[in-house]
C-alpha cells in the first residue's frame, strides 16, 4: 500500500504542514487519508469529485472529521450535501 512518503512527502507535493492556504491544508488532509488507500497524490485535484476517491461512507467521515479538526469548524449536515468535490470544499474553508 503506497504512502505519502513514497512519492517524497507531502513537502515534494507542495503541500506544507501547519499554517498555510486552505487549498494546503485541505489537499494535505486529504492525501493522509486517502493515499494510504492507493489513490495517487498527483490525482488529488481541486476538480476530483468526492465520489471518484471510491471512499466508503467512514472515509467521508474521517475526512471530514480531520477537516473540522484542521480548520476548527464545524460542519453541518446541510453543508456536506454541496460538497461535490474537493474544489467545493476548499471554497467553504475559504469562505469561514
Amino acid at each position: 500500500m503506497p504512502y505519502v512518503e513514497d512519492f517524497g512527502g507531502l513537502d515534494a507535493l507542495g503541500w506544507k504542514k501547519g499554517p498555510g492556504s486552505v487549498y494546503d491544508r485541505v489537499m494535505r488532509v486529504a492525501a493522509e487519508i486517502f493515499v494510504p488507500q492507493g489513490l495517487r497524490p498527483e490525482a488529488l485535484t481541486p476538480e476530483l469529485k468526492i465520489l471518484d476517491l471510491e471512499a466508503d461512507s467512514l472515509d467521508t467521515v474521517e475526512l471530514l472529521m480531520c477537516l473540522e479538526v484542521e480548520f476548527s469548524v464545524r460542519i453541518k449536515f446541510r453543508d456536506v450535501k454541496g460538497f461535490l468535490t474537493l474544489g467545493h470544499v476548499i471554497s467553504f474553508f475559504e469562505d469561514r
